[in-house]
């Protein structure tokens, strides 16, 4: 499981009218999920706690999570603020079970900075490795042993 805590954002920059209503996304691994819109904020605080099943499969060294921040609009399509790439390779390689990633900054679509930035903490947990004191290969252990061979 990855759990992506979208905390808050800070230095939205300003529209030409009024302030931006904030949304974040975060993609991994092709699945997208959305915190709430935050009306005229320039430092919105989300709090918001967006899972993604891995399925049981492990993350890889190279897995990274995309984060994009837009304004929100009602009618026609958000508009880009920022956005940011964060790398899962500490949390794949099992040197920490939670990673708080603060004062991440946005960057544009040319990746230079807009002057805001994400606070996020990812939590990972490895799905559950088979153990050699399992019960259940005890037993077949112990019924291959009670097997005559004749």
């Amino acid at each position: 499981m990855l759990r992506v805590i979208v905390e808050s954002a800070s230095g939205i920059p300003k529209k030409k009218i009024g302030n931006p209503d904030p949304i974040a996304t975060i993609l991994f691994g092709g699945e997208k999920k959305k915190t709430k819109a935050i009306n005229n904020e320039l430092n919105p605080v989300w709090n918001e706690v967006l899972e993604f099943d891995l399925k049981g499969s492990p993350l890889d060294a190279s897995s990274y999570i995309d984060v994009i921040v837009k304004d929100y609009e009602t009618i026609g399509r958000h508009k880009f603020i920022g956005s940011a790439k964060i790398s899962l390779r500490d949390l794949a390689c099992g040197q920490v079970k939670s990673l708080p990633s603060k004062n991440v900054p946005l960057v544009n679509e040319k990746q230079q900075s807009v002057g805001a930035t994400i606070d996020l903490v990812i939590g990972y947990e490895a799905p559950a490795s088979p153990n050699l004191n399992d019960q259940s290969i005890l037993d077949i252990s112990h019924m291959e042993a009670g097997k005559k061979t004749t």
